[in-house]
């Protein structure tokens, strides 16, 4: 079976029921099991036309970030690559977890930011502030379809 390379910038689309849902490559997080960092985007397309005019997925924003195998999901045909746009370094968040994670927990003082493979900072409470970073979980790829289904990422973290 041929593996398809992939690189921080490469431009994928999966197929989610009649929807077709772009996202972009834009890290990996060796804190987080080696998973690739993607950004999600607000354009939803029924048609092809829009792989050929990439200026109007970008232009929709993002919607959220998530943490996935891409790789995995090439091979079971969950997505496929349709293209490149550079990642500049402004592009990539932070990401948060909490020590609390799992634990039924409701609030956590136990939180961490850092920026992808970056050093880890400890922060305590969630502050406002930081509360629109992404979770730092790994999603397997048939969760990211789901996550893309329900158009945000929804792990049962703390607050």
């Amino acid at each position: 079976m041929k593996y398809n390379k992939i690189k921080i910038g490469d431009v994928f689309v999966a197929f989610v029921e009649d929807k077709k849902i772009y996202f972009r490559y834009i890290a990996d997080d060796e804190n987080c099991l080696g998973g690739n960092l993607i950004e999600i985007y607000n354009f939803e397309s029924v048609n092809s036309e829009t792989e050929k005019n990439m200026e109007k997925i970008f232009n929709s924003g993002v919607k959220f970030y998530l943490l996935t195998f891409i790789k995995l999901g090439l091979k079971h045909r969950l997505w496929k690559k349709i293209g490149f746009s550079n990642v500049e370094l402004t592009d990539i968040p932070f990401l948060r977890s909490s020590d609390d994670y799992g634990t039924g927990s409701p609030k956590s003082y136990k939180w961490w930011i850092w920026k992808p493979s970056g050093e880890r900072i400890f922060i305590g409470e969630l502050k406002e502030e930081y509360k629109s970073y992404p979770y730092a979980a790994v999603k397997p790829p048939l969760t990211t379809i789901e996550y893309f289904k329900l158009g945000k990422d929804h792990s049962n973290y703390p607050e």
